[in-house]
């Protein structure tokens, strides 16, 4: 038996014509990797990822590897500098790969960039290891948020611009979401999470939004992307009352969709480069559904 290339470009193994049934199982549930498939698992060996800081020590509700969750509820969680919301329809599978991808690329850009000051190099690493791994994302670009009020707060602007790209039942989830972490105190190991990886005394960089299956089945990731400059806040950032000529605030919508059979290519892959960096960076919220 050998392993050989033929020129359809995909890989195979060379066994005896005898039914598939007589071979061993580790022989006939052997998988097939297109050379694209061996390039996109090389990629993800090749990515160097932020390390947890002094604060995070500690906060990690296992060892080893992210837990598929097993809630067919609707669910929050915060994702490094990211809360992420997602509908019941969704998968166990289906949303431990969204949250293993979101995370991935956010400690693969931050390894590279510091996604406060770098913020346009930052979301350019984010977004390119996210296509490597499976998202197909529309192009999107940052506008400047203009606000008429004298003051407003940070949570009330992610929700009023996901509101342009997101249905109700999505929007139902992420209003949830933000609620709940507005619940939690500061002392909170999530809100330290979610601060410590999307502020800084200077200003912020963080997203926010919904996943869901859209009717023709595709799974759909819906992320709004914020960053702001100021020197002018203290605490929560997310619910703090801003001046509105104290900030300078700047969002952006990221629709994609997750390509499954891409993304299982590259799955165990991921799982093993994150490590337990999943369960310190992945945290769970009570959404109350």
């Amino acid at each position: 038996m050998q392993l050989y290339k033929p020129h359809n470009n995909k890989f195979s193994l060379s066994v005896p014509s005898y039914p598939c049934n007589l071979l061993p199982e580790r022989l006939w549930k052997v998988k097939i990797y297109t050379e694209e498939d061996m390039d996109r698992i090389s990629y993800v060996k090749s990515l160097d990822l932020i390390e947890p800081n002094e604060k995070l020590l500690g906060i990690a509700s296992a060892e080893g590897e992210l837990e598929i969750p097993q809630s067919s509820k609707p669910e929050g969680y915060v994702v490094a500098g990211g809360v992420v919301a997602f509908t019941e329809v969704l998968s166990g599978q289906n949303k431990a790969d969204i949250l293993n991808g979101l995370l991935i690329a956010q400690l693969a850009a931050g390894r590279k960039f510091d996604r406060e000051v770098q913020t346009d190099k930052w979301y350019d690493s984010y977004k390119t290891v996210l296509e490597n791994i499976g998202f197909v994302i529309e192009s999107f670009e940052f506008s400047r948020y203009n606000n008429s009020d004298l003051e407003f707060k940070m949570d009330a602007v992610v929700l009023e611009i996901l509101a342009a790209a997101a249905t109700g039942n999505q929007m139902a989830v992420v209003k949830a979401a933000l609620d709940a972490m507005r619940k939690l105190e500061a002392e909170d190991h999530r809100v330290v999470l979610f601060n410590t990886h999307s502020s800084s005394l200077e200003g912020g960089n963080f997203q926010c939004g919904p996943c869901t299956v859209a009717e023709n089945g595709d799974v759909a990731v819906t992320i709004g992307a914020f960053h702001f400059k100021s020197s002018d806040h203290t605490g929560s950032f997310l619910f703090f009352h801003w001046g509105s000529k104290s900030v300078s605030l700047y969002k952006g919508i990221q629709k994609s969709i997750l390509n499954v059979d891409v993304y299982s290519q590259v799955r165990q892959q991921i799982i093993r480069k994150l490590g337990s960096h999943a369960q310190t960076f992945i945290q769970n919220l009570d959404i109350g559904f």
